[in-house]
């Protein structure tokens, strides 16, 4: 699964969760990263995306849910 976004302005760093349940990091965690798109490898089943972004006023995040097949 290829997950991308949109860098926000004024972006210092990334970091993507891909869990169980909302919020949850216990499929993948990227750690901090630049990148605006990273590949994870998963299974058939239902997860949850978080894709946390840094600026200097501190810790933003957006959540989405995916069904794989």
């Amino acid at each position: 699964m290829n997950f991308t976004w949109t860098s926000v302005s004024g972006a210092l760093a990334n970091f993507l969760y891909v869990g169980s349940s909302p919020g949850a990091s216990d499929v993948y965690s990227s750690g901090e990263v630049q990148a605006t798109g990273i590949r994870v490898v998963l299974g058939p089943g239902r997860y949850y995306a978080r894709i946390w972004t840094k600026k200097t006023s501190g810790w933003y995040y957006s959540d989405i849910s995916i069904v794989v097949q």
